[in-house]
Order: C-alpha cells, then structure tokens, then sequence
C-alpha cells in the first residue's frame, strides 16, 4: 500500500499543476491563440490557405 502512496503524491501534484498552467493560459487568451493557429495550419494543409 506504501508503494501506491508513493507513486499517488508525485501523480496528483502533477496533475494539480498541469491543470492550474491549463487555467492559467486559458484566462490569458492564449486558448484562442492556438486555435487560430490551428486553423491556419490545417487550411494550409488542405490547400486553401
């Protein structure tokens, strides 16, 4: 049981961390960045862009 608690605490800190950068870069605009961007590469890959 030890060994599961060992490998829960680094998990769990990581995914507290890895959600609070998503949230963060979500408040910034950033989400609306990359989408765009997104966009503009995949026209691009089609051709219509």
């Amino acid at each position: 049981m030890k060994q599961r608690l060992k490998h829960a605490l680094p998990t769990a800190a990581l995914l507290i961390v890895s959600a609070a950068l998503i949230v963060l870069g979500a408040a910034q605009g950033q989400a609306a960045q990359v989408l765009a961007k997104a966009v503009k590469i995949c026209l691009e890959c089609v051709g219509i862009g």
